[in-house]
């Protein structure tokens, strides 16, 4: 009878309980407290436990195969209950800065559970935050910015993660250690980048810069970042202490390559135009960061050859490439001045002008007179045979290009004064001889 008279109840507790189920926690405003959330989370957290037993399991198989199996579905499940909550509860223009902040969080979590839990595979997923950071960053911006919509808490979360990673990675044994160096170069490379879209978004949206000085921009941001590295290896910085040749050679030769093909699409692209529309020779948006840039350069070569680092170049060919690049900077800030002064064309019609060829002759022989006199004082006989070419150059252009085209006076200005230096060469500035070159160099 009592069995009896409890069956009523027990049939509208049941009742009563699908009825909070399907609307407490299915309701729309209720996230993670819906019943997709925890069927997902459910699942998880058992595959997870099914995973720990397994590792335990003094069956072979079973902990190397059966473990990392439940391990990885477990993580599955956990993925796409996330994502279905991001997507059913998030506004759109949140989503992916909260997907990026969910990601990184999962992240510390997976690497708390490596060092309290001592569970080796638990780190394997966190090697995935770095191409997800990537891949997150084009798409913000394509869209607009990284750091818009929740993205400045989201963002330097998920780079706050990503280091402790790789300072992690540092202190793992085996196979997993080889992957550290890989890892800390493509941070710094994605942060770099990450600074440079912010620039690009800042200084077109907020300061209302122009094209050319967004370009100059970019530009220094990549002398600052090869900078960063030199100044850093030399104070013993954290993280650059820990693979200095790898930082050096890895992420300075990517940040090399990179200002070379800027500091060439910068000066053939922008005549220098500042802010208001005026002009400063040096002061100028695409002077100041050409300059830059080729400074950067310096300190880095020189931390090269201080290490002592096998290159499968010499300080011969150094010399040479920074020279050539050297060169090619001067002469643009030459010609971006005769633009704005003088106003020739600068671009597309540049080297048909007169004055443009008469100013690159006279200005070619003195640049080659003065390295030349420089060499001989310091014995630097390479310099001297550069000066020398260069010299050459200038005789050749004279008679084939100049005598044809300069009239008048520009004609007259560029043979004497071309005539002039050649005769000063002569007497001040003899070729040094080989052995003391070889001797500077030892």
């Amino acid at each position: 009878a009592a069995v009896r008279r409890r069956q009523p109840a027990g049939r509208a507790f049941l009742l009563d309980a699908g009825d909070w189920t399907s609307s407490d926690l299915a309701g729309p405003a209720r996230p993670l407290l819906n019943t997709d959330f925890l069927g997902f989370l459910v699942l998880a957290v058992a595959g997870f436990f099914v995973a720990r037993r397994l590792l335990r399991s003094h069956w072979q198989p079973a902990a190397e195969l059966g473990s990392p199996a439940f391990f990885w579905w477990a993580l599955a499940w956990s993925v796409c209950g996330i994502v279905h909550e991001i997507d059913r509860f998030v506004p759109h223009p949140l989503q992916l800065a909260t997907t990026v902040g969910t990601v990184a969080v999962g992240a510390a979590l997976l690497m708390l559970v490596r060092r309290r839990l001592a569970w080796p595979i638990a780190l394997y997923p966190v090697t995935a935050l770095l191409p997800f950071m990537f891949v997150a960053g084009t798409v913000a911006a394509i869209e607009a910015h990284p750091l818009a919509d929740g993205g400045y808490v989201a963002w330097p979360l998920a780079f706050a993660v990503q280091y402790l990673f790789v300072a992690m990675l540092d202190r793992e044994p085996g196979l997993v250690r080889r992957a550290a160096p890989a890892f800390h170069v493509a941070t710094f490379l994605v942060a770099v980048a990450f600074l440079q879209v912010e620039a690009r978004w800042f200084g077109r949206e907020v300061f209302d810069l122009s094209q050319q000085t967004l370009a100059a921009v970019y530009l220094g941001l990549l002398a600052a970042g090869l900078f960063s590295i030199t100044l850093a290896l030399r104070h013993g910085v954290w993280p650059f202490r820990t693979h200095p040749i790898t930082y050096l050679l890895a992420a300075g030769g990517v940040l090399v390559v990179a200002i070379g093909f800027a500091l060439l699409g910068v000066n053939l692209a922008h005549e220098g135009t500042a802010w208001r529309g005026t002009y400063v020779p040096l002061l100028n948006p695409v002077d100041l960061a050409s300059v830059a840039a080729l400074a950067a350069l310096v300190p880095w070569q020189a931390t090269l050859w201080r290490d002592a680092i096998d290159l499968p170049y010499g300080r011969r060919e150094a010399s040479i490439v920074f020279g050539v690049a050297a060169f090619f900077v001067v002469n643009c800030m030459l010609l971006r001045a005769l633009h704005h002064w003088a106003g020739t064309p600068y671009g597309d019609g540049m080297l048909g002008s007169t004055l443009v060829q008469t100013v690159l002759t006279v200005f070619w022989t003195v640049l080659s007179v003065v390295g030349m006199v420089i060499a001989t004082r310091s014995s630097r006989r390479v310099l001297w045979l550069a000066g020398a070419g260069l010299l050459g150059v200038v005789v050749v252009k004279l008679f084939v290009f100049d005598l044809a085209t300069l009239r008048g006076l520009q004609r007259i200005v560029a043979f004497l004064v071309v005539g002039l230096l050649l005769l000063a060469i002569g007497y001040f500035s003899p070729v040094p001889p080989r052995v003391a070159e070889e001797a500077r160099e030892t």
